[in-house]
């Protein structure tokens, strides 16, 4: 695992970092996510 994202997963969700689960294909909850951070300061989300 790269040290940005164990450095990401050591802080824990925030207003600019947010974990999906995406087992399925990607949900509408993903894109709501993204819409988001691009209407603020942006951030980071992790997809699994």
């Amino acid at each position: 695992m790269n040290l940005r994202l164990q450095s990401l997963l050591s802080q824990g969700e925030s207003r600019k970092v947010e974990f999906k689960a995406a087992r399925q294909g990607l949900n509408r909850n993903l894109y709501e996510t993204v819409c988001g951070f691009l209407n603020r300061d942006g951030g980071d989300i992790a997809v699994r």
